[in-house]
């Protein structure tokens, strides 16, 4: 049996989708192949604003209109009415997956989402949300939507934030993300191009010239998935489509007065099977001009009927081969980190926002009435 699986990632700057997603979701070349994928699942970044994502204000009513574009958008390309089957909040991160028919969601047997805070002190302020379906007790797919550590030199940081998600999700039966068969990994990884900023002028004339090839060889996570530090064992398809980061928003043109552009909207795959699975289309689309950022999507086929002729003893044990171990203290920084974003999040909406004046006018009539009456 096969898999048509659809991935789709998106920062969208805390504010809201556009009104057509078809392009970026079904994008010409996923059109020419005529596929109605089976699985899709769409993850989302900065999808509300800040500090609200963080106190869960209005996290739901954006995450509806999220699941309404989404649905539009499959209803145009598929002519057909998908299943939503997990649909999963984390501070600004957003996953939903969608399955194209009963069948297909009658032959999920199980399914599993958790949620994991990298920021300081294990704030979910950065982190993911992971997803993991459990099909006819036959394969596990697992997806997981990320946002890692911003910021050019904070490369070793997204490094321990990759390996801090491995070690901290573990599913009910004591299984780890390398030990599904299929695994996405997507979302605002944050890694940029490594260059001088006297070299910055050359970098820009590359990129006009859609020279991608030449540039990404600096791109920070090829360099670090080459030494070994992260995304161990990860595959990415070769990208052919522009920095999906910065630029200003309301236009396709990069804002590099202070930035430099990258790739830091990323879709990777893995599976110890890695033959049967292939790469269809990884894409980007630069028609969508409400974030700073570009949505990229990339199309799947995994073919586990192949699976039959592997058993465990041919499985590679990723997790185990990259010295990864299980966090013990895993619960504690998932209470603490919870916490700490609640407080981070209230001390934001007092001192930084539209609150902070609120307050401020309402204590000042307070102390003008107190000294009038008193």
């Amino acid at each position: 049996m096969s898999l048509t699986v659809l991935v789709g990632t998106y920062n969208l700057n805390q504010r809201l989708l556009e009104k057509d997603l078809t392009k970026w979701l079904f994008s010409p070349t996923t059109q020419s192949l005529q596929e109605k994928p089976d699985i899709i699942a769409i993850g989302f970044q900065e999808f509300n604003e800040y500090p609200n994502a963080f106190l869960n204000i209005s996290n739901k009513n954006r995450i509806k209109h999220c699941e309404e574009k989404i649905e539009k958008a499959i209803l145009n390309y598929t002519n057909e009415q998908y299943f939503k089957i997990s649909s999963s909040i984390f501070n600004g991160l957003a996953l939903v997956i969608y399955v194209r028919n009963e069948e297909i969601k009658n032959e999920i047997k199980s399914k599993e989402v958790e949620r994991v805070g990298v920021g300081p002190i294990w704030a979910g302020n950065k982190g993911a949300i992971v997803a993991r379906l459990n099909i006819n007790d036959t394969i596990s797919v697992c997806f997981i939507c990320s946002h890692l550590a911003p910021h050019s030199h904070n490369v070793v940081e997204r490094n321990k934030n990759f390996k801090s998600i491995i070690e901290r999700v573990i599913f009910i039966n004591k299984s780890t993300i390398y030990d599904n068969d299929y695994v996405f990994l997507f979302g605002d990884l944050n890694y940029r191009i490594e260059i001088k900023p006297e070299n910055k002028e050359h970098l820009m004339n590359l990129l006009n010239t859609n020279k991608y090839q030449t540039v990404i060889e600096w791109d920070q996570l090829n360099i670090e998935k080459r030494k070994g530090q992260a995304f161990n064992g990860f595959q990415e398809g070769e990208i052919n489509f522009p920095p999906t980061y910065k630029y200003y928003v309301g236009s396709t043109e990069f804002n590099s007065s202070k930035r430099i552009p990258g790739w830091c909207d990323r879709i990777l795959y893995f599976s110890s099977r890695i033959e049967s699975i292939k790469l269809n289309n990884y894409t980007s689309n630069n028609d969508y001009i409400t974030s700073d950022h570009k949505p990229v999507s990339a199309l799947f086929t995994i073919n586990y009927e192949s699976l039959d002729y592997y058993n465990n003893n041919n499985k590679i044990d990723f997790f185990t081969n990259y010295n990864f171990k299980i966090d013990k203290w895993r619960f504690m920084k998932k209470v603490v980190g919870n916490f700490v974003i609640k407080i981070f999040g209230l001390l934001w909406m007092l001192f930084w926002t539209k609150w902070t004046k609120i307050i401020v006018a309402l204590t000042g009539i307070f102390i003008g009435w107190y000294f009038i009456y008193s």
